[in-house]
């Protein structure tokens, strides 16, 4: 959900289950096990960052990320999945391996078609323990700072990137 006030936070938080997952506009996130905790990290939140705020239910398992780019065309030049392994407290991501998931890959490709991407693009997602199931964490629209694990990995994005803006 997306709110603006602590009303809209009292309503939601009805509707959603605990713990719950506040984030800014654009940037830092704080889970809450309670309406109290909610509370107090939606005013730092809104304090920071000003409105709207971003709320979820948490979602627990394990955290990936992809790497995308794409031509005018919204057509995918690079896909390049990771499964992050070290992370520090901010959610910054240290230490990630590529990974072959093909789910990963289909959403990717729905996203960028969906919303007519043209460039680089960072997709994040939850896989949720008990279910299997991918859980959108967030976009970006830029490279993501591990983007050199693609290259190792055989995709060379930002140079992809280069030609694209070349005309090659």
């Amino acid at each position: 959900a997306v709110i603006h006030s602590r009303n809209d936070l009292f309503y939601q938080s009805r509707v959603l289950s605990f713990p719950l997952m506040l984030k800014g506009p654009l940037g830092e996130s704080y889970q809450a096990g309670s309406l109290i905790e909610a509370g107090v990290y939606f005013d730092l939140l809104t304090r920071i960052w000003g409105t709207p705020i971003i709320l979820q239910s948490a979602v627990q398992g394990e955290e990936y990320a992809v790497a995308c780019l794409t031509d005018q065309r919204s057509e995918a030049v690079g896909i390049v999945a990771m499964k992050k392994i070290i992370q520090d407290d901010g959610g910054t991501t240290w230490a990630g391996v590529t990974v072959q998931e093909q789910e990963l890959t289909k959403i990717a490709r729905h996203l960028i078609k969906h919303f007519e991407w043209i460039g680089p693009m960072e997709i994040e997602f939850i896989k949720e323990t008990v279910s299997g199931r991918y859980y959108l964490i967030e976009i970006n629209n830029r490279f993501p700072a591990w983007i050199y694990l693609a290259t190792q990995a055989g995709q060379n994005m930002p140079l992809a990137y280069l030609q694209l803006a070349l005309g090659k």
